[in-house]
């Protein structure tokens, strides 16, 4: 088992931990790791995400005072000062500050994939665009990907969005889900190529919409792809105020093939947040639901696994 790198943070300043596979706390990296400040120090600081590239060494990236600084640090915790300045990079975007980060991905070659929204950003309609960015191994824009490096689209003509979950295929394809608005709320998902141009081959033109109940709201929070190319993504279908956990089946073109939806608290909420694969193909979802015991007017864990 690798060990774990993550934050601790609750008003600033943070801090980043790792835990050895017993779960105690790595006192070697502790000692060297320096996550910030950076510049004038922190003020309204929080984290946004880590990840582990495939050497070892760990990107973070926090936003401050609206804008994002990424850190990268060597596997021993001490700051990697080959990147960056002293192994901080400021990220700025030429036309827009971007409010809302969904993922940053490590990539095997040292790059670096973010995704996002455009402002404004509202945390219930979500926005009209969102983009996605590739940062070279030094933190560069990579002029390979999109328009100097940036991809930037809208959800569709009268539409709004959320983008959720991204991820990359072993092809090198970027797979996002989330959810659009109209008239009602349903599951979306789009596919570009490693370039960041749509993949045409999925769904109409890159992208699929489904609308699971007509009238009602399906969201799309996690993704995951089996070694046969099937995409499921799992979240929430029903009426805002008592969804249940939904999980879904597509090929790997994005064609509707089946689903599944199923509440743990009778007549109460429920929604999945995240999905992985087990190696035997079973699926495991984990989520919230409401306390069974109605005399608690709170959230409890949930969790299932799901035959293939």
């Amino acid at each position: 088992m690798r060990k774990f790198s993550g934050f601790l943070s609750d008003r600033a300043p943070f801090k980043t931990v790792r835990l050895s596979p017993n779960g105690g706390v790595d006192d070697v990296f502790a000692s060297n790791v320096s996550i910030g400040p950076c510049c004038s120090g922190f003020f309204n600081a929080r984290p946004v995400q880590i990840a582990v590239r495939s050497d070892g060494k760990i990107l973070a990236l926090i936003t401050d005072e609206g804008g994002y600084f990424l850190y990268r640090v060597n596997p021993d915790g001490t700051r990697d000062t080959t990147f960056g300045v002293n192994g901080v990079l400021g990220i700025g975007f030429n036309k827009f500050s971007p409010t809302n980060f969904i993922e940053m991905i490590a990539m095997d070659d040292g790059k670096i994939l973010l995704v996002g929204h455009v402002p404004p950003f509202d945390s219930t309609t979500g926005s009209s665009e969102f983009f996605l960015a590739r940062l070279t191994e030094s933190g560069l824009w990579d002029k390979r990907f999109g328009r100097s490096g940036f991809v930037r689209l809208a959800f569709g003509s009268g539409l709004t969005g959320t983008v959720r979950k991204a991820l990359l295929q072993t092809d090198g394809k970027i797979l996002v889900c989330g959810n659009v608005r109209s008239s009602d709320t349903d599951v979306w998902m789009a596919r570009f190529r490693p370039n960041g141009k749509p993949d045409t081959t999925f769904g109409s033109d890159g992208v699929v919409i489904n609308d699971f109940a007509s009238g009602a709201t399906d969201i799309a929070n996690s993704i995951a792809i089996s070694p046969d190319g099937k995409i499921r993504i799992a979240g929430e279908v029903g009426s805002e105020t008592t969804p249940s956990f939904l999980v879904a089946r597509f090929s790997a073109t994005g064609a509707f093939e089946e689903q599944t939806s199923f509440s743990f608290t009778t007549g109460e909420y429920s929604g999945v947040g995240d999905v992985t694969l087990q190696p035997d193909g079973k699926l495991l979802v984990v989520g919230y639901t409401r306390n069974p015991d109605m005399s608690i007017n709170a959230s409890v864990f949930a969790a299932a696994r799901l035959a293939e």
